[in-house]
């Protein structure tokens, strides 16, 4: 193995490793509490710019890492919980890189984006039903009876506003990244039309997913 490979490797695993702390830092200073036991963190969002960047395999053992270190520390919920947070994330932030990673366009980000968000949501409406009556003690069908008034637009408001923050911040990370001489590749830095459908998309699906959060579901931030 050549110099240059083992620099690379080292560079990929410090900043993965990077994404990892400051996922973790995300999810512990910042909620937006529904219901009792729904929370939205931005930590999908991190994790997934950080496997659009190097690739899905490294956003699912991301999320991975987080998980357990959430079971292991702030969580209440223990092994089901867990397994529900990572499998969102992973799901969440594996579709939308493997997506990108085969169409490295804005449209290729939109539609990773956009896949990543509805199989997240699909997932986890049968992760609730599985997993969500072993550790509430609530029964199958009173966590059914909670799709439609509460999870699906949970799960839903959550996608969209991790989109929001991936499209908004994806740019001024990669930026960052290479001032720091941690990340190779080239993107046009420029203010075009393509920055500007970016950021006006962006804000666009984060007031949408407040409003769902805080309007519709009658969020709090803790």
């Amino acid at each position: 193995m050549s110099e240059n490979s083992n620099s690379k490797r080292i560079k990929t695993l410090v900043v993965l490793a990077m994404f990892a702390a400051l996922a973790f830092v995300v999810e512990i200073v910042f909620h937006i509490n529904v219901a009792g036991f729904l929370t939205f963190d931005a930590k999908d969002a991190v994790i997934t710019i950080g496997s659009l960047f190097y690739g899905p395999i490294s956003g699912i053992i991301v999320s991975l890492v987080i998980a357990f270190i959430e079971m292991i520390t702030i969580s209440t919920t223990g092994f089901w919980g867990f397994i529900m947070n990572f499998v969102s994330t992973a799901t969440y932030a594996g579709v939308a890189s493997l997506i990108y990673k085969k169409k490295r366009t804005l449209n290729g980000a939109f539609i990773g984006l956009a896949v990543g968000s509805v199989s997240m949501v699909i997932v986890m409406l049968v992760m609730n039903l599985l997993i969500t009556p072993i550790y509430t003690g609530m029964s199958v069908q009173a966590v059914a009876e909670m799709i439609l008034p509460l999870l699906l637009p949970f799960n839903l408001a959550k996608a969209v506003l991790n989109a929001a923050f991936v499209l908004l911040l994806y740019k001024p990370v990669f930026i960052g990244l290479k001032a720091a001489h941690l990340a190779e590749g080239e993107m046009n830095f420029r203010f075009d039309k393509k920055t500007v459908i970016v950021i006006v998309s962006g804000v666009l699906l984060m007031a949408a997913a407040l409003v769902v959060f805080f309007v519709v579901l009658g969020a709090k931030i803790s």
